[in-house]
């Protein structure tokens, strides 16, 4: 199946597979596994410098499932630093791409309202530094109320919507998914040199 399929598939499963036991549920491993695997193969993210990995919540069903790309020498998870995140919305009619970055350590020691402060003022100096190079600048949409669903809204640097009914053919969505890894690593050198 087409990397767009897989996509369709899983937004189409998804509402009914959240009804049911979340331990081992073939929709949990289509994201986690397979849809996962579909970008490891295209050979964009070396496998000793970035790794990709997929989500649909631990221990229960996540209101917006994701997977995401992290280059290993910044982070290898959700939590904190800067990565490439394709995430849903809520709704499941949306798909994002996006260079975002994580909040979750920071909140352990500040407030919710600190912490969208916060994952905005460093969003919003990158933007300032970078030209997005095509992709939208700023915040997010995700119809959430998922305290990360927000931290991923606020902490959007760059994105590309998506409508999942009519996603463009995979030659498109591998183009953009190059043009997004290029806009990470501009990200992190910025991040760099602003000593973010």
């Amino acid at each position: 199946m087409s990397f767009r399929g897989l996509l369709q598939e899983f937004a189409s499963r998804y509402p009914d597979a959240r009804k049911e036991p979340f331990r081992g549920h073939e929709v949990s491993i289509l994201m986690r596994k397979t849809i996962a695997a579909e970008i490891e193969a295209l050979g964009l993210f070396e496998s000793d410098q970035y790794r990709v990995s997929g989500s649909v919540g631990k221990g229960g069903w996540a209101e917006i499932p994701w997977v995401a790309v992290y280059k290993l020498s910044e982070t290898d998870t959700l939590h904190h630093g800067f990565f490439i995140v394709y995430v849903f919305s809520a709704n499941l009619l949306k798909l994002y791409l996006t260079v975002n970055q994580g909040s979750v350590l920071y909140f352990e020691t500040h407030t919710r309202a600190e912490t969208n402060a916060h994952i905005r003022g460093s969003s919003d100096a990158v933007i300032a530094n970078m030209d997005s190079g095509g992709f939208a600048s700023g915040p997010i949409d995700l119809g959430t109320k998922s305290n990360v669903g927000r931290f991923l809204e606020n902490g959007c640097m760059f994105s590309l919507e998506y409508d999942v009914a009519s996603l463009p053919t995979d030659d498109i969505l591998f183009s953009d998914l190059k043009k997004a890894k290029e806009l990470y690593l501009e990200a992190l050198d910025t991040k760099a040199r602003l000593s973010l």
